[in-house]
Order: structure tokens, then C-alpha cells, then sequence
């Protein structure tokens, strides 16, 4: 692969920036529905999956970008 073709990708650590638009993907029905919980997820429960996670050492919340715009998300356990 060229180098520059991999520059324009990148993860980084999810922010609370990318709150809302993590919840738009999860919420997406045809995300939800290959989701271990497949019901909307509201904001606050959200939240407070992030606050939780951010806390806990084994889980890595990652945001995936290319040329700088982010188009998903990873969680490894």
C-alpha cells in the first residue's frame, strides 16, 4: 500500500465530541440490528456507557478517521 494512501488513515481515542455522533451509528437500524442490544439507545444511557468504559483498563474506545473525517467506530475488549 502506498504511504500516503495509509496517512490518510488514522484511530484515535473517542472524545466526548464524538458523543453524539457515535450514538447516530449505534442508533442507525441497520447497525442495531447486528448490536447485542439492539434497542435506541438514548443520549443518557450513552453517556453513561462512556463514562464507564473511559474508566475501565481493558476497553479501548477508538474513533476511525480517513483524510481527517471520522467515519467509525472501534471498541476492543
Amino acid at each position: 500500500m502506498d504511504i500516503g494512501l495509509m496517512q490518510d488513515h488514522s484511530l484515535r481515542p473517542m472524545t466526548n465530541a464524538d458523543l453524539e455522533q457515535v450514538l447516530q451509528w449505534r442508533n442507525h437500524p441497520e447497525v442495531r440490528s447486528y448490536m447485542y442490544a439492539t434497542h435506541e439507545i438514548h443520549p443518557e444511557e450513552h453517556r453513561n456507557w462512556f463514562k464507564n468504559s473511559k474508566t475501565n483498563p481493558s476497553i479501548e474506545l477508538l474513533i476511525y478517521e480517513r483524510v481527517g473525517k471520522a467515519q467509525g467506530f472501534v471498541n476492543i475488549t
